[in-house]
């Protein structure tokens, strides 16, 4: 069963219910969607981020932003936020109190 109105959705998120099937959620459920919908879920959305960075490789854009990066992978405001980033998870590795 789908929900096909937000106001479906809302309701069947006040219920406790999976906003896709309509299965019972566990208590305290953070997600919207039961594991089993959210299992469903995941490779499709990967396969669509994969073929979105592939396309946008291929046609000379930052891989993440899609802006042009001038023959790179990335544009230079999102490389410098992708090397802060490796960085610190790299300065807090060695340190060892990256999480996993």
């Amino acid at each position: 069963m789908q929900f096909s109105s937000e106001r479906e959705r809302t309701l069947a998120r006040a219920l406790g219910l999976c906003t896709r099937c309509g299965d019972p959620l566990p208590e305290a459920c953070a997600f919207r969607w039961c594991e089993k919908c959210r299992a469903v879920q995941r490779p499709a959305s990967h396969a669509f981020v994969t073929r979105r960075r592939k396309n946008r490789r291929q046609a000379g854009l930052c891989i993440r932003c899609g802006e042009p990066s001038d023959g790179r992978i990335r544009c230079r405001p999102c490389a410098d936020e992708f090397n802060a980033y490796q960085n610190e998870r790299n300065r807090r590795i060695r340190e060892g109190t990256w999480r996993d």
